[in-house]
């Protein structure tokens, strides 16, 4: 851990004005960053879960289109409360999870706890961080 203090400039560090953070660095930056706009669609017979990869590198630029960086390869875990029911793992920009599939991992129906959470994978991180929607309607 690291103490971070920040405060007024030719102040004593711990004076009056400061304020004191204590924070650990995890070397993350190369972590792929969670998919955007995560949504879940009930289709006819299915689920159809769609989300956005967001670009870490370059993301932010209004005069070109951003160049992933992190490759098309997205998992998908299905859970119920902590219990994971299902992984998944695909390429492309959404998934379909199919009434078998659905069947048999909620043999009661989908409860209130039940949801999806899709992460990218990075070359050199590995899985980067989930975003999470809930499957109950």
């Amino acid at each position: 851990p690291r103490i971070v203090r920040v405060g007024p400039q030719g102040s004593v560090p711990g004076g009056a004005g400061f304020a004191t953070l204590s924070v650990t660095l995890q070397g993350v930056h190369g972590r792929p960053w969670s998919p955007a706009g995560l949504g879940v669609e009930a289709v006819a017979d299915a689920v159809v879960v769609r989300w956005t990869p967001r670009v870490r590198i370059g993301g932010d630029r209004w005069d070109l289109e951003p160049v992933e960086v992190d490759p098309r390869r997205f998992r998908l875990r299905v859970l119920d409360g902590g219990l994971e029911r299902r992984v998944m793992e695909v390429e492309a920009l959404s998934a379909v999870y199919g009434e078998a599939a659905i069947a048999e991992d909620f043999p009661g129906g989908i409860g209130p706890g039940a949801t999806v959470a899709v992460s990218q994978y990075g070359n050199d991180w590995g899985w980067g961080e989930e975003a999470v929607v809930s499957l109950a309607a």
